[in-house]
């Protein structure tokens, strides 16, 4: 190492410590606030981009930042929220003269006002939607951000702020890049809607899952909203949070008329006097706040008396190592009423906590005798691990257990296949299967959340490659009570071999709340006494080691007739025992009314209300079939690979109608369903009998909350799938192949944001229209001469800046004039229903299932 880079280094140091002393005083971090909305006010031109001005009017950047230090601010961000190279594409500029100028501009604001604040380089999304939602690989967002965070720690950046993200798979490839590419402390910041969730459908507790497993320094909520309608989010983000929170709420919400946000100085610093009390460690300001708000805020913190932060326990304030030091203590042996820790998974939409009630790993996305995911594995394709995980999710499976081990394939690119496939299709987090650490990254690395690794024993050489993947992308872990002796014949020797693996997986850095136990299942016919040796480890590790405790049920009963008995007497008895999680096959119907009536009889189950739906819920011929057909079916665990029951016995593929396959984003099975339905029917019926109604169930569900643009767009890659054949069915016969209409639509003039747009593109095309798309930024004269050459009835506008709101307004306008019998619809996030009145247009689309509707009127 050069002298240069020893003298990066050591300021690196420096600053990393001058972070976690912030941390630690007892009031909250001061922040900056605005940086485009800002400049705006001061001269920036509708659709310009900010980074320009690092280069152009540089001295106004420093000014601004000068004036937030002054204002009170302790750690200001770099103008670098757009510098992504995906960003940039479309422009003269490239991220690393924006990021190294933007990065020089703040160091001598800071230098000239407060030298003892930081740099925090601020990093935006990249704009376009990852896959399956979009078609943006996660190498490629990986990439970019790497790019990006390479760059800032060259200019000389104290921090990273990952900020206003909505995507939690684009938020994980940012994450990685910071962590692989750079020690600086990392702060990583979604934007939430009041409901709780982001745009991408993620809730609080998947993010805060997610941060704090890849290693974040802290975590919060900006932008968005004001900070009265953001506070109960917030308050959920405390709640789950083991890290630093911060708050960066906007100003309110700008008036589209004015381009003003509705919340003054006072007003905002009045709803944040409140939140002050509920440990917020940084605060700040977002869109439409200037350095009077952040004055003002300062002024609130120091008059505020806020409690010191608390002490962070040694569970969650480790970090991954790749050398084992020497092991921690072993924990004493507790009483049997003693809680158990629990352990938090997660995908981009759903939080799993293991450990508070008994939970189902659902088993069929292994290929050990199932021929039909062996075939699928041989030929790379995996709609039948999406149809497996699909119809494992609708009969109730709380997490799949994932394994492409076959013998002749690329293991690690199977791995990483099915796992972009499986999460297209299922919200359940996923719990990662093998026994070769190469194909575990893959999974740890592609899985959209933190997953769960099955498994780890306690010998050597297994011990030092899979506990530092654990560290390293914070994954929970099975822990197999297995060493180089073997499997220990009694309870007391299980529990000997855990301790041992649970103190070696602590001195790598892996929380202990990350732990989960396995209490080994053996074969009853080949040992007899081995299922009173699993119930009373299941008893021990609840009692002495107090962690959440995993079987794989159906070994028990393997070799003996009668199986189905046979496991549901187990299961019946593991839960007594203190069970948590049970790897099993959830379409049968009896795992689940044996754990509805343990929980209804253990106060686990408040008023048995689960226990009387049940029992009040008839089960269709269907599932009884089902469950028939899978009993023999073998949970499979590689933990125990060299003890495994197999059998070569599976159950019959089930047949998904086409209008369940859209609902469940299954392309493959909606192509066949309708190719299948072309036998009886007329394509024009099956479309509007079956395709059209389940679309429309999609976008009710959607426009309920319990749909989210995931299973939005992975439904309307469905309907396409099945449409291919309608079509070409309606061209051979002879029959009208004309659209349901045409619709053109613009991101207005000076806004380049068109994410909105494109998915309602998406969504319109399932329903049979045709899309000319005319892309971002296009001039109001444009898009009125498209219209007359191609005699549109109806234009989408989008606009997501309030800046462009104008050439929204005039684009209206010149289309009145031009086409009085056009429709116009315009979306966008600073719309309001009166304020599209009030420009003209027919329709308020705040999303694209709006936009349906609209289309339908328009057309009808």
């Amino acid at each position: 190492m050069d002298a240069t880079e020893n003298r990066q280094a050591n300021n690196q140091q420096a600053h990393n410590q001058r972070f976690e002393e912030l941390l630690t005083q007892n009031q909250p971090i001061l922040l900056d606030g605005a940086t485009g909305t800002v400049l705006q006010t001061q001269g920036l031109p509708a659709g310009e981009r900010p980074e320009r001005w690092n280069l152009t009017h540089p001295e106004k950047i420093r000014q601004l930042h000068e004036a937030y230090l002054r204002a009170g601010s302790q750690i200001i961000y770099s103008n670098t929220f757009g510098s992504s190279a995906h960003k940039l594409a479309d422009t003269d500029l490239n991220s690393a003269e924006i990021i190294t100028a933007a990065v020089t501009i703040a160091k001598e604001a800071r230098d000239r006002v407060n030298p003892s604040a930081l740099i925090a380089f601020s990093c935006g999304p990249l704009g376009e939607l990852l896959e399956p939602s979009g078609s943006l690989t996660f190498d490629e967002a990986y990439d970019d951000f790497t790019q990006q965070v390479t760059l800032a720690k060259a200019a000389g950046a104290d921090l990273i702020v990952f900020e206003t993200m909505t995507d939690l798979y684009e938020l994980k490839a940012a994450l990685l890049a910071a962590c692989e590419n750079s020690t600086l402390p990392v702060i990583a910041s979604m934007s939430f809607e009041p409901d709780g969730r982001t745009f991408g459908g993620t809730d609080v507790a998947s993010f805060a899952a997610l941060a704090e497993s890849l290693h974040a320094a802290a975590l919060g909520i900006n932008c968005s909203a004001g900070p009265t309608d953001l506070a109960p989010v917030v308050e959920q983000l405390l709640a789950v949070s083991e890290l630093p929170v911060l708050f960066k709420p906007n100003a309110g919400l700008p008036d589209p008329t004015t381009g003003r946000y509705s919340l003054t100085e006072e007003d905002f610093v009045r709803a944040f006097e409140p939140l002050l009390a509920k440990s917020l460690r940084l605060i700040g300001g977002c869109c439409g706040t200037t350095p009077d708000f952040i004055a003002a805020l300062a002024e609130l913190r120091n008059h505020k008396l806020v409690a010191a932060p608390s002490e962070p326990t040694s569970d969650h304030s480790s970090a991954p190592t790749s050398e084992a030091p020497s092991a921690p203590a072993d924990p004493p042996a507790t009483t049997s009423n003693a809680s158990t820790t629990t352990t938090t998974i997660c995908s981009a939409t759903r939080t799993v906590e293991i450990g508070a009630k008994p939970l189902f790993v659902g088993e069929s996305l292994n290929p050990t005798g199932r021929k039909r995911l062996k075939q699928a594995l041989k030929d790379r394709d995996y709609s039948a691990y999406q149809a497996s995980a699909s119809a494992q999710e609708q009969a109730g499976a709380d997490i799949l257990d994932l394994n492409c081990g076959l013998p002749g394939i690329d293991e690690v690119q199977a791995m990483k296949a099915a796992v972009i496939a499986v999460q297209a299709v299922t919200s359940l987090p996923i719990q990662l299967d093998s026994n070769k650490p190469s194909v575990l990254e893959a999974g740890l690395r592609y899985c959209n959340g933190k997953p769960l690794i099955n498994s780890c024993n306690a010998k050597e050489q297994e011990m030092t490659q899979v506990l530092p993947l654990a560290a390293k992308y914070g994954a929970a872990l099975i822990l197999l009570p297995i060493d180089e002796n073997g499997i220990p014949p009694t309870a007391a020797g299980r529990i000997q071999v855990l301790e041992k693996l649970i103190a070696r997986a602590l001195s790598y850095g892996i929380k202990r709340s990350n732990l989960i136990c396995d209490a080994l299942v053996m074969t009853a016919s080949a040992e007899p006494e081995g299922a009173a040796v699993t119930l009373e480890t299941i008893r021990l590790t609840k009692q002495q080691l107090r962690l959440p405790v995993l079987i794989g049920l159906s070994n028990v009963s393997f070799g003996l007739p009668n199986r189905p008995l046979l496991n549901r007497v187990f299961y019946a008895q593991a839960l007594a025992s203190g069970l948590d999680l049970a790897i099993l096959n959830p379409e049968i119907p009896e795992y689940h009314e044996i754990r509805a009536a343990h929980m209804a009889l253990h106060n686990m189950d408040p008023g048995q209300k689960n226990y009387l739906a049940m029992q009040a819920a008839q089960p269709t011929t269907a599932q009884s079939t089902t469950a028939q057909a899978a009993t023999s079916q073998p949970a499979t665990t590689q933990s125990s690979s060299t003890t495994q029951a197999t059998s070569t016995t599976q159950a019959a593929p089930t047949t998904l109608t086409l209008y369940d396959a859209v609902l469940r984003g299954l392309d493959k099975e909606a192509r066949e369903a309708a190719k299948a339905q072309l036998t009886s029917k007329e394509p024009l019926d099956i479309i509007n009998e079956t395709l059209i109604p389940a679309l429309d169930t999609v976008g009710s569900r959607f426009a309920a909350g319990t749909f989210f643009l995931p299973q939005l767009l992975q439904s309307a890659k469905a309907a396409e799938a099945a449409f291919a054949p309608l079509r070409q069915a309606i061209k051979s016969r002879g029959g009208d192949t004309r659209e349901a209409g045409v619709i053109l639509l613009a991101t207005v003039q000076g806004d380049i944001h068109d994410i909105g747009k494109n998915i309602a593109k998406t969504l319109l095309e399932n329903y049979g229209y045709r899309i000319i798309d005319l892309g971002k930024d296009v001039p109001p004269q444009t898009i009125v001469e498209r219209a007359l050459a191609e005699n549109i009835h109806l234009v989408g506008l989008s606009a997501l800046m309030t800046s462009t709101l104008p050439a929204m307004e005039e684009t209206i306008r010149l289309l009145h004039e031009a086409l009085p019998s056009c429709k116009i619809m315009c979306g966008g996030a600073v719309l309001t229903p009166d304020y599209a009145r009030q420009i003209g247009a027919d329709y308020y689309c705040p999303d694209a299932v709006s936009g349906v509707a609209a289309a339908k009127e328009v057309f009808s």
